[in-house]
């Protein structure tokens, strides 16, 4: 099973000289945007992210009821408790309830699921448990949507429950209609749901949970700096591969900057515990380096340390925080290595080349780390893929999907398989019987209704810029269409025909390709990495030769390519150059 690219040139028409000096900005950048769907009247808000951009959080659905409520109950002086998840996501939102109602004046109190013992969401050991601490409401954040019956038991049981969630709501096919279903709480504040009128419905957990906070601070007339919370409700929306578009884009872009200066003891122990300049962060450390670590006391332990390193106020002990959380990601990443390299072996052994999609059982992976595994055999074959492990109890696992395949629906066709199921089209985690494995891979397969241009990964291609365009002053101004990430991504330009000039192995391993290129107008050095066999391959098959490297600089070789690539700059012993990235090739050899 080989990965399949298709490159598309996505050239929006415009005049862009004009608009160019119109908007003092690159007429680049102004193609950019608009090859992200950004009209001329958004430029401004796209270019120059403002506060003033965020939307009205009473618009949201069941916000102001949800408000009502919450400030009854710190009137009444009632015991409250926040019910999180054990993601980034969930743990941002976790504080920023916690930290903010009790900011307000609550008596509240938080608890999250652990992952092995409990599972994902509010089950009924969450439920009880509250009961016996005496609770008089339950406040869910990132998760609740689908505690149908948990909430239903709560309720009964004289608990008063709000949800604030951001997953799709389930509901149940009755012939091709989809009828919904909304638990039986005093309040659902869901962006997904049906009735929604919102401007926008792409936010994470966590951000909802701020919009939230931020109506009760305006309808209790209290000043608690809500907005503070900003950085978490980006660096949540980054964490869990939120879309940046539209507000997102603006959250993430407020959120990055505030953290630059966190107002946060521990984020800030966690920044230079990673060893990241905070004047330097990106979504890409956000998504790399600081959300990995949140997520790891989440996967092998308890979230409850990452919350604490949140909310920590003293530096001496948020940094014993930041060494937890960093050597529990080292160790995350050990075990996930491993079970990717059990993952392929399982695939050759069960003959899994001709799926579709992709739902590999491995008994012995740690089922935390499932999702990350399903992530990474996704990019690999650009399929829609399933890990499955032994649970507690059962069988669970974690899924991630491509564009063109709605995970979630999928598995609602099947839904009579599975003990528990919930997500979202692109993600989603399960329980299920070990019996009936065999019968989710098989079904999903003969019903994939998956053609070759959907497992065919499409990279666009925002415009074919000559090398001599190329250099610092032009990354530089690219760097105004930060943050990019999800739905916003970073620019990808193309060049045809390109010379090899020179050629280098890197890497402990020599699996990386350093090169030196021609254009025709300008030489440039560019990286591609993990390719170093089947580019030796690729020179041994058409030249006979066994030196790549010396067969270019002897003559022997036309080395030429097409690529798609990315410009930066490499800063090293004290030197920068601009180097460019590459993200695909093709060999197009005259010879």
């Amino acid at each position: 099973m080989s990965r399949k690219t298709r490159w598309v040139v996505r050239q929006t028409p415009g005049d862009y000289q004009a608009l160019g000096q119109k908007y003092g900005i690159e007429p680049l950048l102004l193609l950019i945007a608009k090859n992200r769907g950004v009209e001329e009247e958004n430029f401004t808000r796209f270019f120059c992210p403002s506060r003033d951009d965020l939307y009205d959080p009473g618009l949201i659905k069941e916000v102001p009821e949800a408000a009502e409520i919450l400030m009854q109950k710190i009137g009444e002086h009632k015991k409250i408790r926040v019910i999180g998840d054990y993601d980034i996501d969930g743990v941002c939102a976790t504080v920023i309830l916690t930290e903010g109602l009790r900011k307000l004046g609550a008596d509240v109190d938080f608890s999250v699921p652990h992952r092995i013992n409990d599972g994902y969401g509010l089950n009924m050991n969450l439920v009880d448990a509250a009961i016996k601490s005496g609770v008089d409401t339950i406040i869910t954040c990132d998760n609740g949507i689908a505690a149908y019956k948990e909430i239903e038991y709560a309720v009964d049981k004289g608990i008063t429950v709000i949800v604030t969630d951001h997953h799709e709501i389930p509901y149940d096919l009755e012939g091709e209609v989809k009828k919904y279903r909304l638990p039986p709480a005093h309040a659902v504040v869901d962006i997904k749901r049906e009735d929604e009128t919102y401007p926008f419905k792409d936010l994470c957990g966590a951000c909802v949970a701020w919009k939230l906070l931020i109506f009760l601070e305006q309808k209790m007339g209290a000043d608690i700096d809500s907005y503070r919370y900003v950085e978490l409700a980006g660096f949540a929306t980054v964490g869990d591969v939120m879309q940046l578009k539209g507000e997102n884009r603006t959250i993430t872009a407020l959120g990055l900057d505030a953290m630059k200066h966190s107002a946060f003891v521990g984020l800030r122990a966690l920044v230079e515990r990673c060893e990241i300049k905070p004047e330097d962060l990106r979504c890409y450390h956000i998504g790399f380096r600081l959300g990995p670590c949140i997520n790891a006391t989440g996967r092998l332990d308890s979230a409850d340390r990452a919350i604490k390193l949140l909310m920590e106020t003293d530096e001496k002990a948020a940094a014993d925080y930041a060494a937890e959380l960093v050597g529990f990601n080292t160790e995350r990443q050990a075990l996930t290595d491993k079970g990717v390299e059990s993952v392929l072996e399982t695939m050759e052994r069960d003959g899994m080349s001709d799926d579709n999609v992709l739902v590999v059982y491995v008994p012995g992976i740690h089922e935390s780390i499932a999702g990350i595994i399903a992530g990474r055999i996704k990019e690999k074959f650009y399929r829609p893929s399933i890990v499955l492990t032994d649970g507690e109890e059962c069988v669970k696992g974690s899924a991630r999907s491509i564009e063109g395949y709605s995970m979630y629906d999928k598995l609602n066709e099947c839904a009579g398989l599975f003990i528990k199921f919930g997500g979202h089209p692109m993600a989603a985690g399960m329980s299920i019987a070990r019996e009936n494995v065999d019968k989710l891979r098989r079904f999903l397969n003969e019903h994939a209704g998956i053609d070759e241009e959907t497992i065919t990964e499409k990279i666009t291609i925002d415009a074919v810029v000559p090398f001599s365009y190329i250099d610092a002053k032009l990354v530089g101004q690219l760097e105004k269409l930060e943050p990019t990430g999800n739905g916003n991504v970073k620019p990808l330009f193309a060049a045809k025909d390109v010379q090899i000039k020179k050629l280098e192995f890197r890497g402990p391993e020599k699996q990386h390709v350093n090169m030196t290129l021609y254009d025709g107008t300008a030489k440039l050095e560019a990286m591609v990495w993990n390719v170093a066999d089947e580019i030796r391959q690729y020179f041994k098959d058409k030249y006979g030769a066994n030196d790549p490297d010396k067969a270019i600089s002897e003559g022997g070789s036309t080395g030429r390519l097409d690529i798609i690539f990315s410009p930066e700059i490499n800063s090293w012993n004290g030197k920068t150059k601009v180097q460019l990235k590459i993200k695909d090739y093709r060999f197009n050899d005259h010879s």
